[in-house]
């Protein structure tokens, strides 16, 4: 019977040297293709390593990846919506105190 993945790789860096390889990986055969590069190209791609590996281990590493990857999109655009909010308060609070219904200059 096979160690789990968890217990064969044990130290975290490992681990995410493991994760960044398959990332590079990926990478580098959209990169050949010259195809599209983006996470949408980057998961389709993962997804077809992961369903053409015979290893257990390699498989449960890309899907780990692949949650991974899903992870960053998320915080992504968590941030990025964090942002516009961010903007536009800082726009309304310059709008509002700018321009209040009193027309006087001085």
């Amino acid at each position: 019977m096979q160690m789990p993945l968890s217990e064969k790789y044990m130290n975290r860096s490992e681990h995410q040297q493991l994760v960044d390889e398959i990332l590079g990986e990926a990478t580098l055969i959209l990169l050949q293709r010259a195809g599209p590069v983006s996470f949408r190209a980057l998961i389709e791609q993962l997804q077809v390593m992961e369903d053409q590996s015979d290893d257990a281990d390699r498989r449960q590493l890309i899907a780990q990846t692949i949650v991974e990857v899903r992870k960053s999109i998320a915080e992504g655009e968590r941030v990025k919506q964090q942002r516009a909010e961010g903007i536009n308060s800082v726009q309304h609070l310059y709008t509002d105190s700018h321009h209040s219904g009193n027309n006087r200059k001085h």
